[in-house]
């Protein structure tokens, strides 16, 4: 991925993209019929897919968008994560960034 902003901009852009998203998809399964996503996740999709569906609720995705705004307070305090620029890189690049 070629993005000319800093790394703690891409990760804190990530981190707003996936949260949002995640907050998308949580209010979309609160109004659904289910309740237990991880359960009807493994039963509408075929495995190893319902599996990781049901891994990466949007519970995790929360939990991971907060991670991104961690790391980009570190990437601007002491310096980057490659591990975590790649993740922002790759979540960015994933949504049409």
């Amino acid at each position: 991925m070629n993005d000319s902003r800093t790394p703690a901009a891409r990760l804190q852009a990530a981190a707003t993209h996936l949260h949002k998203a995640a907050a998308a998809a949580d209010a979309e399964i609160q109004h659904a019929y289910f309740s237990d996503y991880p359960r009807v996740a493994r039963a509408q999709l075929a495995a190893p897919l319902g599996e990781y569906a049901a891994l990466m609720h949007p519970g995790v995705g929360s939990k991971l968008a907060a991670l991104l705004v961690s790391a980009a307070y570190d990437a601007r305090m002491v310096g980057a994560d490659p591990a975590a620029v790649a993740l922002a890189d790759a979540i960015l690049a994933g949504g049409g960034q």
